[in-house]
């Protein structure tokens, strides 16, 4: 399913998402920020990377946002359209000058860190936001990553490996482990990841644990947690109460509670969508 934002669900009626899973995008993502539940939305750890569009009497205005590393507000104001392009996890569009170690906790004008500048005036000059997700996907796909000097490639591979041993085990995995498997020291599988992703694997792999647990608790239909703990890599409640107030900021029991109130999966719209 790929990673999720469902306070941006929160802060709809309708979160319209179509499924890519393609050229290293998970989704794409359009919605209105309607609801009056929320004074403001939030941002939850992911470990990916969105192109953030808003929509606004002024334009449309677009972010380059990396990952949070714990639930962090974020200060959109309502009613207006908002829509995205959601990275899979440890990617970064080839048409963007920046690293994925730039962009944890930050987020960058579009304008700052595209390499074809004349892409941004045609998204703010287009009709309508499915115009404006297929000019920045165009512009990918017609852009070949250009090599920096001083990036080793060898260790962007490895980087790269890490990262699919990690989430391969949604999170639950030792660096050890992952070090044998691949035939270097735990320092140095720390140290080539780090320089890459911006975050320990260790950390990366909490986030995806969390990106595991929370896409359980949305569809769990019994009243007991235990069986999402189990399945999540969990062994021991107070460790998993205690990881997922430290990112949420709320405990399992209160975050389940918002899901069924909120009537989150009515809320989401699977729509079938051609970007290209």
């Amino acid at each position: 399913m790929g990673p999720i934002q469902p306070y941006f669900v929160f802060a709809t009626d309708k979160y319209q998402k179509s499924m890519v899973m393609q050229h290293g995008i998970v989704h794409v993502y359009h919605f209105f920020y309607t609801s009056d539940e929320f004074s403001k939305t939030s941002a939850i750890p992911d470990g990916c990377v969105d192109i953030f569009f808003k929509k606004d009497e002024s334009g449309t205005h677009v972010q380059v946002c990396g990952t949070v590393l714990e639930r962090t507000e974020l200060d959109y104001p309502k009613h207006n359209e908002y829509f995205g392009i959601r990275l899979m996890p440890g990617e970064l569009p080839s048409n963007l000058d920046v690293s994925l170690k730039e962009l944890v906790e930050n987020q960058v004008e579009l304008d700052q860190v595209i390499r074809n500048k004349d892409v941004v005036k045609r998204i703010e000059d287009s009709r309508d936001w499915q115009e404006s997700v297929r000019l920045f996907i165009g512009d990918v796909l017609s852009t070949k990553a250009k090599r920096n000097a001083e990036t080793d490639e060898g260790k962007k591979k490895l980087a790269v490996g890490i990262r699919d041993a990690i989430i391969n085990e949604k999170g639950v995995v030792q660096v050890s482990e992952i070090a044998e498997s691949l035939g270097y020291s735990p320092r140095y599988i720390n140290m080539v990841f780090g320089e890459y992703m911006g975050l320990s694997p260790k950390k990366f792999g909490k986030i995806m644990q969390l990106q595991e647990t929370i896409q359980r608790i949305n569809h769990e239909k019994s009243d007991f947690l235990t069986n999402v703990a189990l399945e999540a890599g969990y062994f021991d409640q107070a460790h998993f109460i205690r990881d997922f107030k430290k990112y949420i900021l709320m405990t399992p029991t209160e975050y389940r509670a918002l899901i069924r109130d909120s009537a989150y999966e009515k809320r989401i719209s699977v729509e079938d969508m051609r970007f290209w």
